[in-house]
């Protein structure tokens, strides 16, 4: 199974089961995908690499939009923390 094939897997998987995808299942996601994008770059892209890629851009949108989620959470959980912070100072 070379490396697109994964990527296309993977993608599947994680957009079947996106409410749970964590964001180093996203990080190792992105990281397989710049792998992928630079074989690519290095050779013919086929018939059959260009439906797989179609394929992992049709879910794109589905897992960019949870990333911003876990991005959001993360800057909120942030907030909280400084706002903590400066309480205990006026304190």
């Amino acid at each position: 199974m070379n490396k697109l094939d994964v990527l296309l897997v993977l993608t599947e998987r994680l957009s079947m089961q996106i409410e749970e995808a964590t964001s180093e299942g996203l990080e190792n996601l992105v990281a397989l995908r710049e792998e992928v994008i630079q074989e690519l770059q290095g050779r013919v892209v086929t018939d059959e690499d260009r439906t797989k890629i179609k394929m992992i851009q049709m879910r794109h949108d589905m897992i960019i939009d949870r990333m911003v989620e876990l991005r959001d959470e993360a800057s909120r959980g942030l907030e909280q923390i400084q706002n903590s912070r400066l309480q205990k100072k006026q304190v």
